[in-house]
């Protein structure tokens, strides 16, 4: 019986198969077990497990024969050929390398820069004006003057007692009447010697400091008062009042009372309170002196009136 090619309904290669007696085919490539029906469709009836297998080396068997085929193409052209990777053919080009181009550079000095200024020392300066002795005690009255370019606080004034060879006998202290002064601005000073040794001078030494903390004070406070008058046991005596013809209440108001000589030197001073805790702006106080002491009579005299801004 001759056979025909036909279509392994499971691998689907031309199968050259006949057919058994009951009309199965097996698939001479895969061994799959097949009928054909009467319209000529088939029907699998099992498959080969070598199918695969088989089916694959009929692949690799085609693929041979196509490059055996491409082979004699390319001889057919003439030359010889550069072998061409069948998955992908990668072209790699050199290029030249270039530098990075370079720019010009500026160069820079560092820009002047003034030094701070050197930090100055506070001074002041002290001139003795009178000596007192009383009761064993001797005063000594003299102003002092700040200086400096800024503020100063809490003048200090040391008198070092020396004998007639220049040594040192002791010191004693006094401080500025005015807790702060201004540039140029000045203070009475006293400098009491209680029971002081025998001496032949007296060197003056000055202790200040830039101002830290400067308190608030009042202006606009004014003093109305009599001419003083010595009284009945050798003191001074002055009493008025102090006005507040500013806008800001004062308290702690002192009124100081200066005797200065004819030649223009301090003789001495004394201080008295204004009454009352507190000056309100528009109001006014007494004060009284009650007896400052000076060893000459004064040929003039000053009041000087400060208070500081109550809280």
């Amino acid at each position: 019986m001759s056979t025909s090619s036909i279509r392994c309904p499971a691998c689907g290669a031309a199968d050259p198969s006949p057919a058994d007696g009951d009309g199965v085919h097996a698939c001479a490539y895969c061994g799959s077990r097949y009928r054909m029906g009467l319209a000529g469709q088939a029907q699998v009836l099992s498959r080969s497990p070598q199918g695969n297998a088989k089916l694959i080396l009929v692949l690799v068997g085609l693929l041979g024969a196509f490059g055996v085929v491409a082979g004699v193409f390319l001889a057919s052209q003439g030359g010889e050929q550069t072998p061409v990777d069948p998955v992908r053919a990668i072209r790699v080009v050199e290029r030249e390398l270039q530098a990075p181009p370079s720019n010009q550079t500026l160069a820079l000095t560092p820009a002047a820069v003034a030094e701070p200024p050197a930090e100055v020392a506070a001074t002041a300066e002290f001139v003795e004006h009178h000596r007192k002795l009383s009761g064993g005690a001797l005063w000594v009255y003299g102003v002092v003057t700040n200086t400096s370019p800024f503020l100063v606080d809490k003048v200090e004034v040391i008198g070092v007692l020396k004998d007639a060879e220049g040594e040192e006998l002791g010191t004693e202290n006094g401080y500025a009447a005015r807790d702060v002064l201004a540039p140029g601005a000045s203070s009475p000073v006293v400098i009491l010697l209680q029971g002081p040794p025998e001496f032949a001078s007296i060197t003056w030494e000055i202790d200040t400091d830039k101002a830290s903390y400067v308190p608030k004070m009042v202006s606009g406070l004014r003093v109305e008062a009599g001419s003083p008058a010595p009284n009945s046991w050798g003191g001074w005596e002055t009493e008025g009042r102090v006005h507040n013809d500013g806008d800001q209440p004062a308290e702690f108001v002192k009124v100081e009372l200066q005797g200065w000589s004819e030649d223009g030197r301090l003789l001495g001073l004394g201080d008295a309170y204004a009454k009352g805790d507190v000056l309100q702006p528009g109001e006014s106080a007494r004060f009284k002196h009650v007896g400052v002491q000076f060893d000459e009579k004064p040929a003039r005299f000053e009041l000087y009136v400060e208070g500081r801004l109550a809280h």
